[in-house]
């Protein structure tokens, strides 16, 4: 059993999070890959360690976006359901649970608790884990509000578990809806565009173009602008950016290019972004 997730191995988390803050302090911190090849430790980092995790790993912050893959589906179960009914009903579908822990909100009354499935094959689209994921939620009547690269807390105690791994041959069968367009229409959040605009500034850009602020900026400030526009960088961000590593910056260019390529906004399409960013 080897599988990579997405960890905050640096706070320890007692309590769940109370206000937004606090939550987004936690998700910041969250970008971290572990790899785990004993469940065990997987255990001891969602109770006693106190780990938030994401069951995905990420090629940037964790978002859809930056998805990778997984090896899990992870669900929320507050509905009422006992843990023995869970582990009873997912057998019954072909499904092992292989870790099982009560969450900070799990009572005697009412038991709060999460699962784990742990696969031996990776999901590598997002598409299709957070289809898996919403359907087998649907028909164990957990929470439905959930995809894969949701960021869940640690809990209080460890339930169950198995070291059967599950494959996905035992899944229900699903339907993943095509794309009708090549692009998306969701823009990134300001802090993850920062992010993704200043490790691409950085790593790839610079050495590519040199630094904008010194000569000819229009031919570099173009081609910063197509990459944040084919990623789903909002214009106002790519504008704040440029601001910081640029002293005279040209916003002329910026609104150039996301007015005339604005139909590529996002796009995933491999040919058409790499004429984007190459203005």
């Amino acid at each position: 059993m080897v599988f990579q997730i997405t960890i905050n191995k640096f706070k320890t988390i007692k309590s769940k999070p109370k206000t937004d803050i606090e939550y987004q302090g936690i998700n910041n911190g969250c970008r971290y890959q572990k790899s785990y090849f004993q469940l065990e430790e997987l255990a001891l980092d969602v109770t006693k360690r106190g780990r938030a995790f994401s069951p995905a790993v990420f090629n940037g912050p964790r978002s859809k976006q930056c998805f990778v893959s997984t090896r899990m589906i992870v669900l929320d179960f507050d509905n009422g359901k006992t843990p023995i009914e869970v582990w009873e009903e997912s057998v019954a579908l072909g499904l092992t649970p292989n870790l099982m822990y009560s969450t900070f909100s799990d009572t005697e009354e009412k038991r709060r608790f999460r699962v784990i499935y742990i696969f031996k094959e990776d999901f590598t689209s997002y598409e299709e884990v957070t289809a898996h994921t919403k359907q087998l939620a649907k028909i164990l009547e957990a929470d439905e509000q959930t995809d894969g690269v949701k960021l869940y807390q640690p809990g209080k105690e460890i339930l169950g578990g198995s070291y059967e791994v599950n494959t996905k041959d035992n899944l229900p069968e699903i339907v993943i809806k095509e794309r009708e367009r090549e692009y998306r229409e969701d823009s990134l959040d300001r802090e993850t565009s920062l992010y993704i605009l200043e490790d691409y500034y950085n790593k790839v850009f610079v050495s590519r173009y040199g630094k904008i602020g010194s000569g000819n900026r229009s031919k570099p400030t173009a081609a910063l602008a197509g990459f944040a526009n084919s990623k789903g960088v909002p214009e106002e961000v790519m504008e704040e950016f440029l601001e910081t590593i640029d002293p005279e910056p040209n916003f002329s260019i910026i609104k150039y290019v996301y007015k005339t390529y604005e139909h590529l906004h996002n796009t995933t399409n491999t040919e058409i972004r790499n004429k984007l960013i190459q203005l």
